[in-house]
C-alpha cells in the first residue's frame, strides 16, 4: 500500500503452501506425535520455565490462538500483537473478556503500544517462520527493545534462505525418534546453509542466545525441522551492548 511502511520481507512463503492453517499442523505429523502433544511438548519445554506470578509475556502472531490459549493464566498479563485486527478480534473471542489480556496492533511492523523493558517473556511460534532473514533481525531488535534485563525470547523461526529451503524426509511411526540436534544456526541441526537467525543476530541485537536446537524430548521425538527451522531461546543480558550490522 502506498504510504505504508514496509518492515522486510513478511509474504507467505511458497515452500509452505497449502499448510492448513497455523505452521504447527504441519510439524506435529512430521514428527509422528499428535498435534495436542507436540504443542504442550514445545509450551512445557520452551516456555513453562519462564512463565510464573507477576510475568508479564507477549505473544507475536497469534494465529487462531492455540499458543494463546495455553499461556494465558501462567502469567500476570499475556500481551497478544498482529498486524490484522480481525486476528485480534477473533482472540478476544476466543478467550472472552479478561482482565488479563491485553491486545495491541503491530503498526510499520513495530510495538509501538509496548513501552521499553516492560515485558518478561516474549514469545512467536507460528510469525517467523514466514519471513525472511533481514526481516528476522530488525524483529530482534524491536523484541530486544520490550524485554526487561533478564527477560527472556523464545522464536520458532527459519534457518535457511528460501530458495535453499526443502521438506525434511518425514519420520514413521507415532514413536519414531531421532538424536536431538542442538546447536547454533550455521552448525549441527541447523545445517551448514543457515544464515538466519544465527547467534550473531542475536548479539547484534543485544540478546544472549542461551539455546537453538531443531529438535526435543528425551529422545528428540518432537522438532520442527519439517522445512529446516530451528527454536532459538535467548535472554535480555543485564548490561546491553548492541553493534551495528556488518
Amino acid at each position: 500500500m502506498p504510504g505504508v511502511e514496509r518492515f522486510g520481507d513478511e509474504r507467505p512463503d511458497p515452500a509452505r503452501a497449502g499448510l492448513p492453517g497455523e505452521s504447527a499442523d504441519a510439524m506435529a505429523p512430521h514428527s509422528a506425535q499428535p498435534l495436542s502433544l507436540w504443542r504442550e511438548s514445545l509450551v512445557n519445554e520452551f516456555l513453562a520455565p519462564h512463565v510464573g506470578i507477576g510475568v508479564t509475556a507477549l505473544e507475536v502472531g497469534p494465529g487462531r490462538g492455540e499458543w494463546t490459549e495455553r499461556i494465558i493464566g501462567t502469567v500476570q498479563t499475556l500481551i497478544v500483537a498482529d498486524r490484522r485486527a480481525e486476528t485480534l478480534a477473533a482472540i478476544r473471542d476466543r478467550l472472552g473478556p479478561r482482565p488479563d489480556l491485553r491486545a495491541v496492533p503491530i503498526v510499520n511492523h513495530r510495538l509501538g503500544d509496548v513501552p521499553d523493558a516492560s515485558v518478561d517473556l516474549a514469545y512467536s511460534l507460528d510469525f517467523f517462520p514466514h519471513v525472511d532473514g533481514s526481516t528476522l533481525d530488525q524483529w530482534l531488535g524491536e523484541l530486544s527493545r520490550i524485554l526487561r534485563p533478564h527477560g527472556h525470547l523464545v522464536v520458532h523461526h527459519a534457518a535457511i534462505p528460501r530458495r535453499l529451503r526443502t521438506v525434511a524426509p518425514p519420520r514413521t511411526g507415532l514413536h519414531a525418534k531421532r538424536t536431538p540436534r542442538s546447536s547454533r544456526a550455521g552448525r549441527g541441526g541447523a545445517g551448514k546453509h543457515a544464515v538466519i537467525g544465527s547467534a550473531s543476530s542475536f548479539t547484534i541485537s543485544g540478546l544472549v542466545t542461551t539455546r537453538q536446537t531443531n529438535s526435543w524430548g528425551p529422545a528428540g521425538e518432537f522438532t520442527v525441522d519439517k522445512y529446516r527451522d530451528v527454536i532459538t531461546v535467548a535472554r535480555k543480558p543485564t548490561t546491553t551492548t548492541t553493534r551495528a550490522p556488518g
